[in-house]
């Protein structure tokens, strides 16, 4: 969506501008003077905010690095805040012209400091964990996004916010120097919060600041149009009475601005129309799945024959992954969306994901994962949403039309190259809705469009009902040799991970591995 409103042009520099990124100018030159030359010359190396698929590279690159040093995956847990970081500096980058290098600086500060943190295990856990929790509190871009340009007291409570997030990467860079530090976390486990309780006190702070400010900036809203209206009246007058010598360049000014304010506002309808046709948050259920990953556990899938084939063949095709309850399909599954989504082409493929919850109602509903689905892949392309106007009209009308939605999701497919679908958990929605889902999917797949390609995993139950509707060329379960040792290494990761955090101690050392050997021999692939 932050594309949709890039194609505004800046607001012209001024005092109201220049005081609304004090704060964060402020924040940035203060963790620049922080740095030793190394670390500000790679500071100086990031030139520009990157796009959602270069923000999950970098979350993938850092997954893959600490898979070698056996350490917890850190990308969901960072995943909030990045993306909240680099859509924020996309829209600071369209509208703040007087410091041009500003958004990337923000953008930049974070990314360096995972860097540098990510070589030492101890600390960069602890760091991730803090950083998840601030990415709890990051305003939501899709609350902010219509209301930015026109709101200065926005504008400023949203610097302010993220300047604390760089004053939260100064503070992580300063702490590092200290002598003995890592040590000392080893030790001293409640020695990371105290030197971070200050800045998350203001950080919950100013997330408040925020979310009053965008409730108040609503409120303001009719009552704004309604003198913007009475503003442009007036102007018209003035512009009529202006002189005759004037009139041909003062007629291509207002024509202009017109113009502009009429592509303002078509956009803004268009995020609004997008809102109401699918609101659902995809990527929570995503995220919390990529928690629970450990080390390089669910590489073995990726890295499977039939996996690599589903990938590179060309035509369309259906992989089916399957296997017991808590096997660890939807973890492994999380697994795959990040390295697609690493992987994938940007401007060729697009990419969506959706993960059905047993305890989220409106996620087991075929309805919100068709919605879902079109929703990214409109996200994803500015032309889509144009070509397909009247049948999103329609469905905001008729909003449970599952032939129309099945339609419009059918018309989108036929105007792309190349499309990834990836369906996680199919079988905690009920018969009847599970049902329809696959017939959907059928539907689409029996009219062979040449770039589909489904991924869905489910419980081994369902198999032979995936089978008759779908016909997947590929099916792996996680009752393999190549899962057994997967779990094998998770377990020995848990424990390990349990043991240092001190929350599993006994009073002789063997005993651990003796407990790493129950659990293997109990887990039953589980």
């Amino acid at each position: 969506m932050l594309s949709r409103l890039r194609s505004r042009s800046p607001i012209p520099p001024n005092a109201a501008t220049t005081t609304t990124t004090d704060a964060l100018s402020d924040a940035i030159k203060s963790f620049q003077d922080c740095l030793d030359s190394d670390q500000k010359a790679r500071l100086e190396a990031i030139k520009a905010v990157p796009d959602a698929h270069a923000v999950a590279q970098f979350t993938h690159q850092l997954d893959q690095e600490n898979a070698k040093r056996k350490s917890r995956c850190v990308a969901a847990r960072i995943s909030p805040l990045l993306e909240s970081v680099q859509q924020f500096a996309g829209i600071v980058e369209t509208f703040v012209s007087s410091n041009p290098h500003i958004a990337a600086l923000v953008w930049g500060s974070v990314k360096l400091v995972l860097q540098i943190a990510s070589n030492f295990t101890t600390y960069f856990d602890k760091l991730s964990a803090l950083l998840m929790t601030i990415g709890k509190r990051c305003p939501r871009f899709q609350e902010y996004q219509k209301l930015y340009r026109d709101s200065t007291d926005l504008q400023k409570a949203l610097c302010d916010f993220y300047s604390m997030v760089v004053r939260c990467c100064e503070q992580a860079v300063t702490v590092l120097r200290r002598a003995g530090y890592i040590q000392l976390l080893k030790a001293v486990t409640s020695s990371f919060s105290l030197d971070f309780a200050s800045i998350m006190m203001q950080i919950d702070q100013s997330s408040k600041e925020v979310n009053e400010t965008i409730l108040l900036t609503e409120a303001k809203l009719d009552t704004a149009e309604r003198q913007d209206q009475r503003a442009e009246r007036e102007a018209a007058e003035r512009y009529r009475l202006s002189s005759m010598l004037y009139r041909k360049e003062r007629e291509r000014t207002e024509a202009d601005r017109m113009a502009q304010m009429q592509l303002e506002k078509h956009k803004i309808q268009e995020a609004t129309k997008l809102e109401q046709f699918c609101n659902y948050n995809h990527k929570i259920a995503y995220w919390k799945a990529r928690t629970q990953r450990h080390g390089s556990t669910g590489q073995w899938l990726t890295q499977s024959e039939d996996f690599r084939r589903w990938v590179t063949e060309s035509g369309s095709s259906v992989f089916w992954f399957t296997g017991i309850l808590g096997s660890g399909k939807t973890v492994m599954t999380a697994f795959v969306v990040e390295q697609l989504s690493a992987n994938s082409s940007q401007g060729t493929g697009k990419l969506a994901y959706f993960f059905c919850q047993y305890d989220n109602e409106t996620s087991l509903k075929a309805s919100t994962v068709l919605r879902s689905i079109i929703r990214q892949l409109v996200d994803q392309d500015d032309q889509i949403f144009t070509a397909n106007l009247v049948e999103v009209n329609a469905l905001l009308d008729n909003t449970n039309d599952l032939t129309l939605l099945v339609a419009l999701f059918s018309g989108i497919l036929e105007s792309l190259k190349s499309v990834v679908v990836v369906l996680d958990g199919v079988d905690e929605c009920s018969n009847s809705e599970m049902k329809f889902l696959l017939k959907a999917l059928r539907g689409l797949m029996s009219r062979k469009p040449s770039g589909l390609k489904l991924y869905l995993s489910g419980d081994d139950r369902i198999t032979d009902l995936i089978i008759s509707f779908l016909t997947p060329s590929f099916v792996v379960n996680t009752h393999t040799p190549e899962a057994a040792s997967d779990l094998q290494e998770l377990i020995q990761q848990l424990v390990t991970v349990r043991r240092e955090d001190e929350d599993l101690v006994t009073g002789d050392p063997t005993l651990y591995q003796e407990i790493i050997d129950v659990l293997c021999s109990a887990s039953k692939g589980m």
